[in-house]
């Protein structure tokens, strides 16, 4: 079993009983599929409702006193495995399936839209990086062209095109000849550094957990954390990333659930607490909400 996500782990997890436990309730442990294997029902558990409203939310107080908030009782403990990828036509349906069943309005989407995503498959970690450093703050149509320049640039020098290697043996001045600023060219060259050096590769991000990974390529400059939940959504295919921070995310909350506002972090983190481990999926169609080309219908 891999690490956890710290940031999971203190959503849900009480660390003193060696291995993570999640707790969830019967009710919706029948939505989980077969990749959640049940360890041991819970104990020395507290129950004190938060209050009576129909989501019954609860606070519970564990062995380490560490108050959870979780959903209704009564309560199992869970191992999962956020190993999960959504990668290929099983996977996509896998989750599909867990978001339809766990979220009326999120079914509704999904319903409404032709088909689900089809991500692309990474073969270079760097190279998908090096791309999202070029086409930052840039139209499609630009950040293509200058790209592909620089893929054009690259392979003039070795065959394997845009490596490590490579884009550390180009000067800025050659970079800027296609397109890419002295930011940028600055960027690309410490992400180059960060690969030539050992301190990242592609088997090594694949390895980390997203804790770890987030905070290794927010070391790199140029690399925030937007950018990094864009390359573990499209390029690692990592099932449940929320990208709180993206606009086109926060529009989608707001227009799916009629909020009168764009919703806070806690917000979005409580309303797709029904769509983890596939988050990320749920994220992908809350953007298609925002496609202004096929309007969604009309919302009770």
């Amino acid at each position: 079993m891999q690490r956890l996500r710290k940031t999971f782990v203190q959503d849900y997890f009480d660390p003193s009983r060696g291995l993570p436990t999640f707790f969830v309730s019967k009710e919706r442990l029948k939505l989980w599929p077969n990749f959640v294997s049940k360890i041991t029902v819970a104990s020395s558990v507290s129950k004190k409702p938060l209050s009576n409203n129909s989501k019954a939310v609860e606070l519970v107080s564990t062995d380490s006193g560490q108050q959870l908030k979780i959903p209704s009782m009564p309560l199992e403990a869970l191992q999962i495995d956020w190993t999960l990828s959504l990668h290929g036509n099983e996977a996509i349906a896998t989750a599909t399936k867990h978001l339809m069943e766990a979220d009326a309005k999120l079914k509704a989407v999904i319903e409404w839209h032709d088909q689900g995503p089809q991500f692309e498959q990474c073969t270079s970690c760097f190279s998908a990086l090096a791309r999202s450093i070029v086409c930052q703050q840039l139209a499609p149509k630009a950040a293509h062209s200058i790209n592909t320049r620089l893929v054009t640039l690259c392979e003039k020098k070795h065959a394997e095109g845009v490596t490590p290697a490579v884009v550390a043996s180009l000067s800025a001045s050659q970079m800027r000849e296609i397109g890419i600023s002295g930011r940028k060219a600055s960027y690309l060259h410490d992400l180059a550094n960060h690969f030539v050096t050992g301190a990242l590769s592609d088997d090594i991000i694949q390895q980390m957990d997203e804790e770890t990974l987030m905070a290794a390529l927010t070391a790199v400059k140029g690399i925030g954390v937007w950018s990094v939940h864009m390359f573990m959504i499209f390029w690692l295919h990592k099932s449940d990333v929320l990208p709180v921070g993206d606009l086109g995310v926060r529009k989608g909350f707001q227009k799916l659930y009629q909020l009168e506002a764009l919703p806070s972090v806690s917000q979005m983190t409580e309303i797709a607490a029904s769509w983890r481990p596939f988050r990320s999926l749920g994220a992908w169609y809350l953007w298609r909400l925002n496609d202004n080309s096929r309007p969604f219908p009309p919302l009770a």
